[in-house]
């Protein structure tokens, strides 16, 4: 494999988008994808409402205005990181009190980095040199200024330059050409992987800024591009579903051939006998596990409680994103669901809710990875499928309170499972 392809799929990898292995994807659709995926972890969406971004006229951080330290603001987190990093508090101190060589620990090196941004901004120091351990090459940042945006989210206006020593030149020296030596810069060991993550999300925001945004320059600094940096996170489950479904051919991605489904399971498409050849090891185990199960058809409803809201928190969910988008039903559903795996069979997750008076099962809870739909079967809608879907989960689920279990979308308001079958390993969930 040509190592920038490899290099596209660990940074995918660290950041949680697991691609099939063997994926034909072009690097170029591997490219788009990984914007996609570091635009999920700085919700860009959300929190830019207008591209071009101009920052002039917002208001700069001060810490004296804001309640938090920007290290606090900048920080993003979810349930399961929370968890694990109870005991050391390693987020909330703004160092890494492990380091992460492996192209897995990635994006949290990336995340770490954008930490000490914060930690010594506040500390008076705006210059930061990312580099090897061997000092051959390396990104130089100065963060220009930090304003704040929507729902008071700092944002980093920043310009970069990659660096890197020649034959009569060290880094250190071509970083003393730049900036003289009585300014004080954060020095940061990187991986070249770790650095070539954080130089794509500079570039990708770099081409978002407006042209009408002009900060003055530092003598020598003519040759740096100007970008921002907004924090980062852990990308959440819908995200992560998005960006690992495979749409068109599941080998090589091609969306303009005519797929054919596999006759056995009826869950995977390919473009051709050749794809379909190539994939079979990977596909085997789990197109055993589909093969002869007995599926169900059954009515679902949007809320268990009509007249309430719900909702629900994943553990891979980020507190800063728990909105209106988080509410699974309410009192004026009349709407269904959105359908965006159109005829494809998907992996759904099945959780039975138990009436804390009767301590019987009342209904089940089931949704997609994406949480393009979030339903319930209800007992008294179709006995058959709740009794079905309830024994399934109680003798074959985790600690007899959830499953994961192949599904397809019949109808605006019906679902059909195949409760005797389960996928050939749990997702990331």
């Amino acid at each position: 494999m040509d190592p920038l392809r490899q290099d596209l799929l660990n940074q995918l990898a660290a950041i949680g988008v697991v691609l099939p292995k063997g994926t034909k994807m072009p690097n170029d659709a591997l490219e788009k994808r990984l914007n996609q995926a570091l635009d999920a972890s700085q919700t860009f969406t959300e929190i830019i409402t207008s591209v071009p971004f101009n920052p002039t006229g917002l208001n700069t951080w001060s810490s004296s205005t804001h309640s938090e330290s920007l290290i606090q603001a900048v920080q993003r987190g979810n349930l399961i990181e929370a968890m694990r990093n109870a005991a050391s508090q390693q987020m909330a101190s703004g160092q890494s009190l492990v380091k992460h060589p492996k192209a897995e620990d990635t994006f949290m090196e990336v995340r770490q980095c954008m930490l000490q941004f914060a930690k010594h901004w506040e500390d008076g120091i705006s210059i930061f040199v990312l580099q090897d351990e061997a000092q051959e090459s390396g990104i130089i940042i100065r963060i220009i200024e930090t304003y704040v945006v929507k729902d008071e989210c700092p944002v980093f206006v920043v310009i970069y330059k990659k660096i890197k020593k020649s034959s009569d030149s060290t880094l250190r020296k071509v970083v003393g050409s730049i900036f003289t030596a009585q300014i004080a810069a954060g020095n940061m060991s990187t991986t070249p992987l770790e650095r070539d993550m954080l130089a794509k999300l500079l570039l990708l925001n770099s081409k978002r800024l407006s042209s009408d945004h002009n900060p003055e320059r530092r003598k020598n600094e003519d040759s740096f591009r100007l970008s921002f940096l907004l924090p980062l996170g852990p990308i959440s489950m819908q995200d992560l579903g998005k960006l690992t479904n495979t749409s068109g051919c599941a080998v090589c991605g091609d969306t303009h051939k005519a797929l054919r489904r596999c006759a056995d399971c009826q869950s995977i498409s390919y473009c051709s006998q050749e794809c379909q050849r190539g994939d079979w090891k990977q596909h085997k185990a789990s197109c055993r596990s589909l093969k002869g199960g007995h599926w169900r058809s059954f009515p679902f409803r949007l809320t268990s409680m009509p007249g309430m809201y719900q909702f629900i928190m994943n553990r891979f969910d980020s507190p800063e994103r728990m909105d209106a988008k988080t509410i699974t039903g309410s009192p004026d559903d009349a709407d269904p669901p959105p359908n965006i795996h159109g005829d494809k069979v998907f992996i759904v997750k099945l959780q039975v809710a138990v009436n804390t008076g009767s301590g019987i099962p009342q209904n089940v809870f089931i949704y997609d990875r994406q949480k393009s739909f979030q339903v319930y079967l209800m007992a008294d809608d179709d006995a058959n499928a709740f009794r079905d879907a309830a024994s399934a989960i109680q003798t074959t689920g985790w600690k007899g309170l959830k499953m994961y279990r192949w599904a397809k979308r019949t109808g605006d308001f019906e679902l059909s499972v195949c409760f005797d079958r389960a996928p050939e390993k749990d997702p990331q969930w």
